[in-house]
C-alpha cells in the first residue's frame, strides 16, 4: 500500500491493523459513538479473521498512530442484513466476513476513519490505500466490490460521506439521536432507537440536539469518488 505525505509529517508507514490496535480503535470510536453495547476486541478479531490489510493504520517516523481506515468487509447477504437495519456492527461475526478463498463479492462498511495527525485530503488518501488493497488482493482470486457504507454520527461525519463522496441514506432510518452538553466540558449521550418523547425528554434535562445517527451508502452505478478510485487502481466492480 502506497500513501502521500503532506505538512509536517516527514515519513509515513501504512500498514494493516494488528491485535495490538483493537483496544485504540474501539476507543476512537467511542468517543464519538457513545453506545450500550459497542463493539469488542473478539468482534475486531472477527472482523480481520481474514483480511487484515483491510483495516489500515497510519504510522509517523516514531510509530505513532495518526490516522486510521477501519473497514469490515462483509459477505453480500450480511451487507444487506446491516443496511436494512438487521444486523448492527456489534453483531457481526465471522460468518459475515468475506471470506477471499470463497466469496465472490465483498461490501466495506467503514467502521471508523479518522486522522491524528497533520495530515491534508486524508479521506481521499484513505480510500486510495484501501483501493491498493482491494487490487492486489483481487490479484490471488477474483471478486467483485459491491458496495460501500457507513454509519455517520457527527456533521463532519455527514458531511464527508453524504457530501464529499456522495453517499446515499439507506431506505432504512435509524432512530438513534446524539445530544451534548458543552459546558464544563464537552459530553456526548446516545439516544438508542429513540421517540419523539425520548428525545424531548433529554432536551427537557438540558441536552442539546445534536445529530440522527444514519446509515448511508453507495453502490457501482451510482457517482461517487470511491468508485473513481477503485477504477483508477485497477479495481474489480
Amino acid at each position: 500500500i502506497n500513501a502521500e505525505t503532506w505538512g509536517r509529517i516527514k515519513t509515513m508507514l501504512v500498514r494493516a491493523i494488528r491485535p495490538d490496535d483493537f483496544q485504540f480503535v474501539l476507543n476512537l470510536d467511542s468517543s464519538v459513538f457513545p453506545i450500550a453495547n459497542p463493539p469488542t476486541v473478539d468482534c475486531l478479531a472477527h472482523w480481520y479473521h481474514y483480511s487484515p490489510e483491510f483495516g489500515i493504520i497510519y504510522e509517523d517516523d516514531n510509530g505513532k498512530i495518526i490516522g486510521v481506515n477501519i473497514c469490515i468487509p462483509l459477505r453480500r447477504q450480511s451487507w444487506d442484513l446491516f443496511l436494512n437495519g438487521q444486523l448492527s456492527e456489534t453483531d457481526i461475526s465471522v460468518k459475515d466476513i468475506f471470506n477471499p478463498e470463497q466469496d465472490d463479492a465483498v461490501a466495506f462498511h467503514v467502521y471508523h476513519v479518522e486522522k491524528l495527525g497533520d495530515l491534508k485530503n486524508f479521506i481521499n488518501t484513505a480510500f486510495a490505500d484501501l483501493a491498493s488493497a482491494i487490487h492486489k488482493k483481487q490479484q490471488e482470486r477474483p471478486f467483485e466490490v459491491i458496495g460501500f457504507s457507513a454509519l455517520c454520527c457527527s456533521p463532519t461525519g455527514c458531511h464527508v460521506f453524504q457530501n464529499t463522496l456522495n453517499f446515499r441514506e439507506t431506505r432504512y432510518h435509524l432512530q438513534d439521536y446524539l445530544v451534548r452538553r458543552t459546558k464544563p466540558s464537552l459530553q456526548l449521550r446516545m439516544l438508542e432507537g429513540a421517540s419523539q418523547t425520548d428525545l424531548y425528554a433529554a432536551l427537557d434535562e438540558g441536552w442539546e440536539y445534536y445529530i440522527r445517527c444514519r446509515i448511508v451508502c453507495t453502490t457501482p452505478e451510482e457517482s461517487s469518488p470511491v468508485w473513481y478510485l477503485l477504477r483508477k487502481h485497477g479495481s474489480r466492480l
